[in-house]
């Protein structure tokens, strides 16, 4: 197979495993799907775009996540504090996997695993990998791409077992950050990535195992061999080191001369930066603070509650007035010997600029929370 036309199978194959990888996430239920109650069809839509979003962001080990209070019918503003939390275990590790796969890559996957039928391996090889060069581990691409899926899940399984037994982590999130550390994604189970656990413990590891993500795993393949002359010889090893050294120290300088710890200026300066040599995209620093703070009986931050303005009119008693951003829901206490007992009722605003809900005279609105999404109506 001529390199053109290697390219060209790349570029083919691509938009078809990202197709396949989004369909979990749009019938799933993660974003609106056909199978979605009361979704329209500009809403299904828009969910089939997040899905393809999710599905290229996993397999292109880009990081990027389109889950959040106003996409994923599983998220309800004012209740769900963790969004990506909320989802179903089985599409968070469908999403891990789909960046697992895309780190070594899924060309170099099928021709593991169908070298024989395609044919033409090192030129696909070529197209699919990132990197100055290919190097045959072996003398057959078969068993280089065998040697190097080898050493790709040796890692993941020995930082599962770490980040298992910090006991910081469950099964779950171990499996998980396992899966998405060592090709350098990023995708987490939590809103507030890896500063959810604030552990320096689960922060060192996922820090060794960021930096060697980073490494040409020929080069790892070569520690594996004991060649470390060869090895940490390597030019583009040396710069990789230097760089990240580098900016390390100028990060963590920054941070102490801005008012933190030098402690917690080394700490976060460290991760960070490891997180963004490598394009890993974790996070700890800017969630610190934050990641336990917000009550799930708030509203998010960046969407506050709707002003609620009463009203009089001869034909109502008590009209309220409320923006229109979707629909909302209303809590009204009954009058009866129970004061406590509430009904909700939600409806719809969709296509009106503002709305007027008009309440019976004995009955006194207390509290109208927006739903940010149409997907609730």
């Amino acid at each position: 197979m001529r390199d053109r036309e290697a390219f060209a199978a790349v570029a083919l194959v691509w938009p078809i495993a990202v197709f396949i990888g989004a369909l979990p996430f749009w019938l799933g239920g993660m974003f609106v799907g056909p199978f979605t109650d009361g979704a329209a069809t500009a809403d299904i839509l828009r969910g089939a775009v997040n899905s393809w979003f999710e599905s290229m962001s996993g397999f292109t080990t880009t990081g990027a996540t389109v889950i959040s209070h106003n996409m994923s019918p599983n998220c309800v503003p004012g209740s769900t504090a963790d969004c990506i939390n909320a989802q179903p275990r089985g599409l968070l590790i469908w999403r891990s996997l789909t960046q697992w796969f895309g780190g070594m890559g899924i060309i170099m996957l099928g021709m593991m695993i169908l070298s024989r039928v395609i044919g033409g391996g090192m030129a696909l090889a070529r197209a699919e990998l990132t990197g100055p060069s290919l190097s045959r581990l072996r003398p057959k691409l078969k068993q280089t791409a065998f040697a190097l899926w080898g050493l790709y899940f040796f890692l993941t399984l020995f930082e599962f077992l770490l980040l298992y037994f910090t006991g910081a982590m469950n099964l779950f999130d171990a499996v998980n950050h396992s899966l998405t550390t060592m090709p350098s994604g990023g995708f987490s189970t939590h809103d507030a990535s890896i500063g959810y656990y604030d552990s320096i413990l689960v922060e060192s590891i996922i820090i060794c195992f960021m930096f060697l993500a980073g490494v040409n795993f020929t080069l790892l393949w070569f520690i594996r061999e004991g060649d470390f002359k060869k090895a940490f010889g390597d030019e583009e090893f040396r710069n990789y080191v230097l760089y990240v050294f580098v900016a390390f120290v100028s990060v963590s300088i920054a941070l102490a001369l801005s008012g933190n710890s030098v402690s917690q200026g080394v700490r976060d300066g460290l991760f960070q930066v490891v997180s963004f040599a490598t394009s890993t995209a974790a996070a700890v620093n800017s969630f610190r603070s934050t990641a336990r703070d917000t009550s799930p009986d708030e509203p998010p931050p960046d969407r506050p509650s709707p002003a609620v303005t009463p009203v009089t009119s001869p034909c109502c008693p008590l009209i309220v007035n409320v923006p229109a951003l979707s629909s909302y829901v209303v809590d009204i206490p009954v009058p009866a010997t129970n004061s406590a007992l509430t009904l909700s009722s939600t409806f719809s605003l969709k296509s009106l600029p503002s709305a007027a809900v008009c309440i019976r005279p004995e009955l006194l609105i207390t509290s109208v929370t927006p739903i940010l999404s149409p997907f609730f109506t």
